[in-house]
């Protein structure tokens, strides 16, 4: 079903249109986007392809299959450091991250506009 078309040829009815913006619930658009988009680049990013099965994994379960699918994406980043520094797959394969990144951590405290435009503001300040 083709519903960008549908939205488009849509017949005005009433003076006023009520949407749902709701990501992966009303339409099934998180699992790609996370399993082909923000799952490789944060593999690529971080240096994760010795251990891209287990990255995969991990990404996968924070933002589509566990309490925090969902959420945003910065705080999906804080959360995947964590946990990759306390499973030992990685630091097998030579990945050693940390565990955290002291300006992210600042950053998700102090801002409350979880964006793009955010994030760029506070790079080039």
């Amino acid at each position: 079903m083709d519903y960008a078309s549908q939205l488009k040829n849509l017949v005005k009815q009433k003076e006023f249109f009520v949407g749902f913006d709701s990501d992966g619930c009303v339409f099934d658009t998180m699992e790609i986007k996370q399993k082909e988009c923000f799952c490789p680049a944060f593999i690529k990013h971080f240096g994760l392809q010795a251990a891209s099965k287990y990255a995969r994994e991990l990404w996968l379960f924070i933002n589509l299959y566990s309490k925090t699918r969902g959420c945003n994406r910065y705080f999906a980043i804080q959360h995947a450091l964590r946990l990759i520094s306390e499973w030992d797959v990685f630091a097998a394969r030579g990945i050693h991250l940390g565990g955290r990144m002291p300006s992210l951590d600042a950053w998700l405290q102090e801002e409350n506009k979880l964006g793009l435009p955010a994030l760029q503001a506070k790079v080039q300040a």
